[in-house]
């Protein structure tokens, strides 16, 4: 329990309010006066609650530019060669291959999902979304 009441008595990063503040209108002092950036009056609970409801939608709109950043939009289409990455970079020791393959689109059964045969027996296990694909290469042009 004490673990639960620190985290809900610590400031979060999207919010910048802790939860028991914004339920309870109780403020906890974990950090020194001097480390606050804000004192808050206790009128202002309302207002700090709308505050930290525009910061929590805004926030998985920051998430998505962060991640579309340096991320490249494929257009798999059947028949494409492409790799496919196997594994995760932290469970893995460090001579495993990162991908495999090349291997042939099979089927495209949504805009972000294929089907490929990497000869593994369960059908369920061809499914990959194309976030773990990378197109083959064309060195021929």
């Amino acid at each position: 329990m004490d673990c639960v009441k620190a985290y809900n008595s610590t400031n979060h990063t999207v919010t910048g309010y802790s939860p028991l503040y914004l339920l309870t209108g109780e403020q906890t002092d974990l950090l020194s006066t001097t480390l606050k950036r804000k004192q808050t009056e206790p009128g202002e609970l309302q207002k700090d609650r709308q505050i930290a409801f525009l910061r929590s939608k805004k926030s998985p709109e920051l998430n998505k530019a962060i991640f579309d950043k340096n991320r490249i939009d494929h257009k798999f289409r059947k028949g494409d060669m492409v790799y496919i990455t196997d594994c995760n970079k932290l469970n893995r020791s460090k001579m495993d291959e990162i991908r495999i393959g090349p291997f042939d689109i099979e089927e495209m059964i949504s805009d972000s999902l294929c089907r490929i045969n990497t000869g593994k027996t369960k059908k369920s296990l061809g499914l990959y979304h194309i976030t773990k694909l990378i197109p083959q290469f064309d060195y021929s042009n």
